[in-house]
C-alpha cells in the first residue's frame, strides 16, 4: 500500500514539475488552448484526474504571481496567468470533463436512410439492449433485436397487450425465440380505507405506449417513431439518439420501473395474452352489437312508418 502511494506521489510530481515548466516557459507567460491540449495528451490523464491537475495548476500559478509580484510589469504577467489559467480549465472541461458526444443523432421519417440508421445504432448492442415500444411489427427493426439476443445481448422488451396481437405482430415471434418479454398491465386504482390502509378498489385498461430503446445502457433512442413499417416509410415520425447520462439514467430508471411492475402482472404468452386480448376485444362487441341493435330497431320503425304513409296515400306496396 506504501509503494501505491510512493508511486502515485511521484507521478503527482512529475505532473506539476511538466505543468510548473510549461507556464514558465510558455511566451509571455500565456499558455494557449493548443499547449493545453498537448499537455494533456502528454500526461494521458483520466478524467477524475481532471480536478486534481486544475487545483495543481491553479496553485502553481498562485506561486508564480508571488514570485513575480514584486518585478516591474508585474500586472501584466498576471493576467497572463491568469488568462494561462483559463485555458488549461476550458481545456479540462471541454477534453476530459465533458468529452464530444459519441452518439448524436436526430432521425425524421418517413426514410430509408433513417431507418437504416436506427437499426444500425442498435446493431451495436454487445451487453444490453432494453426496447420500450406500443407497437413492433417491422421485420427488419425484429430481426436486428433478434440479432443482439443471438450474439448473447440480454435484450428485454415491454410493449402494448393490445398491439401484441395485431395482424403482422413480432412480438410473440421474439418471445418464442428468448427474448424477454413483457406486455403491459391494467392500472390498478386504489384508496385508503377508514383504517388508513390502502385497499385496491378497481382497474382500468390502458396502452403502453412509450417508444424508446437503451443500447448497453449508454445510448437512448426516443420519439414519436413505432417500430412498425408504416412509421418508417409512410408516417411523420421522429427518433433522438444520445448518451447524454442524465437522460439516459432517467429513461433507465423508467424502463426498470415498467419492467417491475409489468413482470409481476405476467410474462407474455400467447394464451395470457389471448385471454387479456379476449376480455377486452368482448366488450368492444358487446358494445358494438348493442349499438347494431339499435340501429336496427330504428331501421325496422323508419320501414313500417314508411309503408304506413304509402297505405295512407292510395300506394299499396302490393298494388305495386
Amino acid at each position: 500500500m506504501g509503494r501505491a502511494q510512493s508511486s502515485q506521489g511521484a507521478a503527482e510530481e512529475k505532473v506539476a514539475a511538466a505543468l510548473s515548466q510549461l507556464l514558465a516557459q510558455a511566451p509571455s507567460g500565456r499558455l494557449s488552448l493548443g499547449a493545453c491540449r498537448a499537455l494533456l495528451q502528454r500526461l494521458n490523464l483520466r478524467p477524475v484526474q481532471a480536478r486534481w491537475l486544475l487545483h495543481t495548476a491553479t496553485e502553481e500559478c498562485c506561486e508564480l504571481m508571488r514570485r513575480r509580484g514584486r518585478r516591474r510589469g508585474a500586472a501584466a504577467e498576471m493576467a497572463a496567468l491568469l488568462s494561462s489559467l483559463g485555458s488549461l480549465a476550458a481545456t479540462l472541461e471541454s477534453d476530459l470533463l465533458m468529452p464530444p458526444s459519441a452518439a448524436a443523432a436526430t432521425l425524421f421519417f418517413p426514410s430509408v436512410a433513417a431507418r437504416e440508421e436506427l437499426c444500425g445504432v442498435l446493431a451495436t448492442a454487445r451487453h444490453t439492449l432494453d426496447v420500450c415500444v406500443f407497437t413492433l411489427s417491422d421485420r427488419r427493426i425484429a430481426d436486428t433485436v433478434l440479432d443482439a439476443h443471438k450474439r448473447g445481448a440480454a435484450v428485454r422488451l415491454i410493449t402494448d397487450d393490445v398491439t401484441a396481437m395485431n395482424d403482422g405482430s413480432l412480438v410473440f415471434e421474439l418471445a418464442e425465440a428468448g427474448v424477454a418479454t413483457v406486455v403491459d398491465s391494467d392500472f390498478e386504482e386504489w384508496r385508503t380505507a377508514e383504517d388508513g390502509s390502502m385497499r385496491r378498489s378497481g382497474s382500468t385498461p390502458r396502452h403502453m405506449h412509450h417508444k424508446f430503446c437503451l443500447v448497453d445502457g449508454q445510448i437512448l433512442l426516443t420519439g414519436s417513431y413505432n417500430f412498425s413499417w408504416s412509421a418508417g416509410n409512410v408516417n411523420c415520425e421522429n427518433m433522438l439518439i444520445t448518451d447524454d447520462p442524465y437522460h439516459v439514467r432517467r429513461y433507465g430508471e423508467a424502463f426498470e420501473g415498467l419492467w417491475r411492475e409489468f413482470r409481476r402482472a405476467m410474462y407474455v404468452s400467447r394464451q395470457e395474452a389471448a385471454v387479456r386480448i379476449q376480455r377486452i376485444e368482448r366488450g368492444r362487441r358487446e358494445r358494438t352489437a348493442g349499438a347494431r341493435g339499435m340501429r336496427q330497431v330504428v331501421n325496422a320503425a323508419s320501414v313500417k312508418a314508411n309503408a304506413g304513409r304509402r297505405i295512407a296515400g292510395g300506394r299499396s306496396p302490393r298494388a305495386r
